[in-house]
């Protein structure tokens, strides 16, 4: 994920990509992931309007979360709110500066910003802090003082992270009507609409992100989970390999993509799908939770519990890993630990029919023998 700088700019969603909005599809509960991509602006975006501090382009140049091409694209639009000095000039050089970075800098210095440029700062720093409500007084002092895509832009990324999701729509396609080119509002509608169901719809704004930058990675993630929400599983592995192509350590295109094997029943093909997407990303908890369901129905239960085992080592508050795990254990005929992970599965979640029955059947299983 790129981090997002305050400034007169957009503030990015701060969702890392293995926290899904997901949902269970199979009584037995296969985790089918429907959103992975919150939304991975545009790094560069960030800076849009006020001019940059010197704390802020040192800060970008330590962590080089900008390019030093993308810099100097930034300093020269906006400008910097400080003037160059031996001592600055040496800060910059230490943190990485380039040439051109400072002679960038040596010539677009600009005024200190405004009224309207301070409620950007206020809100980016309230949002920063986890206090989207008052971000959002912010944002919004700001919308109601001049015609801002950044503002309703910021308005709804703080919509989105209060899962206020229509509220947060509304906000995004306000900024898409003052500058419809911006690819971040349009990524960002289109996760949105994934959160409400909206498949058809998603699909169009992340259409319109790929026609913007058609190289954009994320974009076409967004395709291929807008057609997996829809169904439309053919459609999906298409452009799950075509984002695959683009980026081979995508653990987010491996993990929708063995979900839409899964979907067709290529179960074999899913379970290498799901293996590659937690080689790459370990903390991946809803494809260690769909490899393992997969290993269940392929009967290879030692693997299974292998999986089932490190999902329930990311959520351990998760009912249903608890509950493929005692099914695991109770397709090895491991039935002391089948029940232990039944009767956890049940305490987290007293409504867990699968696994009231899965404890019954061991139990009867136990009987027999």
């Amino acid at each position: 994920m790129f981090e997002r700088f305050a400034g007169k700019s957009k503030t990015g969603i701060q969702v890392v990509f293995g926290k899904q909005i997901s949902f269970y599809v199979s009584t037995l509960a296969l985790l089918f992931t429907i959103f992975v991509l919150s939304s991975v602006v545009f790094a560069q975006s960030q800076y849009r309007g006020a001019p940059v501090t010197k704390e802020r382009l040192s800060k970008v140049l330590r962590l080089k979360q900008l390019s030093k091409a993308d810099i100097v694209q930034v300093v020269t639009r906006n400008g910097v709110d400080f003037k160059i000095t031996p001592a600055i000039k040496n800060e910059l050089i230490t943190a990485g500066a380039n040439a051109a970075i400072l002679a960038a800098v040596q010539v677009n210095f600009r005024a200190a910003v405004g009224k309207s440029e301070a409620s950007f700062e206020k809100g980016n720093e309230l949002f920063y802090g986890g206090k989207y409500e008052e971000a959002l007084t912010a944002y919004k002092a700001v919308a109601a003082q001049k015609t801002s895509a950044e503002a309703f832009y910021n308005i709804g990324n703080c919509y989105y992270l209060l899962k206020r999701f229509d509220a947060a729509l509304l906000a995004y396609r306000e900024s898409i009507k003052i500058d419809s080119k911006d690819p971040n509002a349009w990524e960002n509608a289109g996760s949105t609409l994934l959160n409400l169901q909206r498949p058809a719809e998603a699909l169009e704004a992340y259409q319109k992100v790929v026609q913007i930058k058609p190289d954009y990675v994320n974009g076409w993630l967004g395709v291929s989970y807008s057609y997996l929400q829809s169904k439309n599983y053919t459609e999906a592995i298409r452009y799950f390999k075509k984002t695959l192509d683009m980026d081979a350590l995508n653990a987010d295109a491996w993990l929708g993509l063995g979900d839409s094997y899964y979907a067709l029943d290529r179960h074999l093909e899913a379970v290498e799908s799901y293996k590659m997407s937690v080689s790459l990303d370990q903390k991946k908890f809803g494809a260690w939770v769909n490899l393992g369901w997969t290993l269940i129905i392929l009967k290879r239960y030692p693997e299974a519990i292998e999986a089932s085992t490190q999902a329930v080592k990311l959520m351990p508050d998760d009912s249903n890993a608890w509950n493929n795990l005692g099914l695991a254990y109770f397709g090895k005929k491991d039935y002391a630990n089948s029940v232990n992970s039944y009767k956890k599965a049940i305490e987290l979640d007293p409504n867990n029919e699968e696994a009231k029955q899965g404890l019954k059947d061991v139990e009867d299983a136990l009987e027999d023998n």
